[in-house]
């Protein structure tokens, strides 16, 4: 028969063997979902990267069409920004971007999903939103951008910038289905809009007709 002190000392030893364990996992639990979290981030701007927005788009999609109710989706690209990196260094085009996040957080509705989509490339898509609400939340952002210079450290010393950003919009309508209005649809459409913004002095805002881009020599028209 055991005695008490070997019996208390067994049970000292399974606790913390049990206490180890539970560590281990809890911080396997936790890398795997910082590991997680790092590869949907962008490491710049700290906002959500495409891997992360465009399976949420195509849940906000198929939510709108069960709830019967628009959806916007902004493409947005800022102006002329390789003339930043050219005349100031990369680090100071880091900072634009950093700070251009910064303003369009801010000026984006909470309930918006907004990340960056690559290079000077950002995706706003605003649940909700009918044409006016979304040409309303889209000059809000366009005039945050453009609104006072950006401050950022270049090359030679500090400089003030000015930046602005054109900006795309489609719309999935109250009432459409995700077949009538896939997410490669409404992308396409933003992105073509956004092409139009371009050609058409850049720091504004175009909306994307519903017929696009199957109207193509219109698109095509609008892009040169």
């Amino acid at each position: 028969m055991m005695s008490p002190q070997i019996n208390a000392a067994e049970a000292a030893i399974r606790i913390k063997a049990q206490l180890e364990r539970k560590f281990l996992s809890d911080r396997r639990r936790r890398e795997a979902t910082r590991n997680i979290l790092w590869a949907m981030t962008d490491p710049l701007t700290g906002l959500h990267n495409r891997r992360y927005a465009m399976p949420r788009l195509g849940d906000m999609v198929a939510q709108a069409a069960r709830d019967q109710t628009p959806l916007a989706v902004l493409a947005l690209d800022l102006d002329r920004f390789k003339r930043v990196n050219d005349a100031h260094g990369h680090s100071a085009g880091d900072q634009v971007l950093i700070g251009v996040s910064e303003r369009l957080r801010d000026a984006l509705p909470a309930n918006a999903l907004f990340s960056r989509t690559g290079g000077e490339e950002f995706l706003a898509v605003i649940p909700l939103a009918c044409a006016d609400e979304a040409l309303v939340v889209a000059d809000t952002v366009r005039e945050a951008v453009a609104r006072t210079p950006l401050v950022v450290q270049g090359e030679t010393g500090k400089v003030a910038l000015d930046i602005t950003v054109s900006v795309g919009v489609a719309l999935m309508p109250a009432g459409a289905t995700p077949a009538s209005s896939p997410v490669e649809l409404l992308l396409s459409r933003a992105d073509r809009a956004l092409l139009c913004a371009k050609s058409q002095g850049r720091n504004r805002i175009i909306l994307a007709p519903q017929g696009w881009p199957h109207d193509e020599t219109r698109a095509a028209a609008c892009a040169t």
